[in-house]
């Protein structure tokens, strides 16, 4: 409590040479923290002026807070992120898990973060390009860090068993014309519907059918 109530006295504030929208502090004659020029406009931080301990910390707080913000912002441009990944980006960078809490709170109010909507354009494109079945969808969702029951609300707008069978058919036919010189056609063909990550009874199915059909 003592720590806290004391109290430091500003000597001087100091345009720093390398980033010249930040400044140096200096209490009592000593350097002590940095801020930018809107923390510095914002707390009306100026020399002669008496700082105590409580509001230094949350001044380092709020500079972490708006460091951590650029640095999302900027990992943000290129392409939508999970809040896993925007966790785990500022985690490797060192800052506290109070900081990172604020962040991603600062980015899902925007909307800058939303697993929902990252979700549903993972599955797309994995659809799309990739052919993937719904068990390989689900895996990759979840080393993204999406909730089973984001996961949910995706799949049954987005993978559903008709269409899950129709892909499955479709990577099936491009396949199988590989296999049928080998021992066991259906079962390799079967195999390899699954390792892509589509359900046991539709490999089953397509597997069967596309041997009766070749």
């Amino acid at each position: 409590m003592l720590e806290n109530s004391k109290k430091s006295i500003i000597t001087k504030i100091e345009v720093q040479k390398k980033n010249i929208n930040r400044r140096s502090v200096f209490l009592d004659g000593e350097y002590r923290f940095s801020v930018s020029i809107e923390t510095l406009s914002e707390y009306q931080l100026k020399n002669n002026q008496q700082i105590s301990e409580a509001l230094i910390s949350e001044i380092i707080a709020k500079e972490q807070f708006y460091k951590a913000k650029n640095l999302i912002l900027r990992y943000l441009a290129p392409r939508i992120r999970t809040e896993k990944e925007v966790s785990d980006y500022l985690k490797n960078k060192d800052f506290n898990s109070d900081t990172i809490i604020a962040v991603i709170k600062y980015c899902k109010e925007r909307k800058y973060i939303n697993d929902i909507q990252f979700a549903s354009a993972f599955v797309k494109d994995q659809i799309k390009f990739n052919k993937r079945g719904r068990n390989k969808l689900k895996i990759l969702l979840y080393q993204k860090g999406i909730s089973s029951e984001i996961i949910d609300i995706v799949f049954a707008e987005l993978v559903k068993e008709q269409d899950q069978y129709l892909l499955a058919k479709s990577v099936g036919s491009k396949k199988i014309t590989s296999l049928l010189n080998k021992k066991n056609p259906s079962i390799k063909l079967y195999n390899y519907l699954i390792q892509r990550g589509f359900d046991f009874n539709i490999a089953k199915k397509v597997s069967n059918e596309l041997i009766k059909e070749n």
